[in-house]
């Protein structure tokens, strides 16, 4: 039998998440790009929760 040669251990270091300096409201990206398709701008604009800070400025989407 051949030995398998031991790997080093992986190890996760640190975890990021990176926030754009520019925000845009779910209105804004489907009005830039025209999208009028009545099946598309309801998913888009009521599938993701509203972020906090949206929510205190009274953002709706």
């Amino acid at each position: 039998m051949t030995a398998v040669p031991q790997q080093p251990a992986v190890r996760i270091t640190a975890v990021g998440t990176a926030v754009p300096t520019t925000s845009f409201s779910r209105r804004e990206p489907l009005d830039e790009f025209r999208t009028t398709d009545p099946r598309t701008r309801p998913v888009l604009l009521n599938s993701a929760p509203v972020p906090k800070a949206a929510v205190e400025h009274g953002e709706r989407g």
